[in-house]
Parts: structure tokens; C-alpha cells; sequence
């Protein structure tokens, strides 16, 4: 659990910040939600199995590699927060 919480705190505050300060809600819950279900997901995919990295390492590069599809599912979840605001 506390290996989640170090991998969430690198991507909302550290590796994804410049695309989170962006956001209509950059301190939110939101963001904190979202930075945990990406810790998540990278902690069940391929790339966090290689020994060969630091675990650092190892999540920037799966950040990389899926940027486009974490943008898209994020603007979609921005834009359904919104509507609900409204």
C-alpha cells in the first residue's frame, strides 16, 4: 500500500504535474484519485515487474508510454466533474 502512495505522490505531484496544473481542479481529490488508480495500473502492468530499473525509472517510462491515453481518460472524467458542477 505505501509503494501506491509513493508512485501516486510521483505522478500527480512530480511526473504528471505540468499536465495536472492544467486542470480545472490541480489540488483536488480529483487529481489524488486519478494519480491513484494510474499507481494502480502501472503497478499491475509489465513494466513494473522489470528488476533491471529503479522503480522510478521504470514509471516514467510507462507514463510515457500510455501519455495519450491517460490524457484522454482524464479530459473525458474533467469534462463529466464539470457537467455535474453545473
Amino acid at each position: 500500500m505505501d509503494e501506491m502512495y509513493y508512485y501516486s505522490f510521483c505522478i500527480g505531484y512530480d511526473l504528471m504535474n505540468k499536465f495536472f496544473a492544467n486542470s480545472p481542479f490541480p489540488e483536488s481529490d480529483i487529481v489524488f484519485e486519478e494519480s491513484k488508480k494510474l499507481a494502480k495500473k502501472f503497478m499491475r502492468s509489465a513494466e513494473y515487474r522489470d528488476m533491471s530499473k529503479s522503480g522510478y525509472e521504470k514509471l516514467t517510462e510507462w507514463l510515457e508510454k500510455n501519455e495519450e491515453k491517460i490524457k484522454r481518460e482524464y479530459v473525458n472524467l474533467i469534462k463529466k466533474e464539470k457537467e455535474m458542477t453545473l
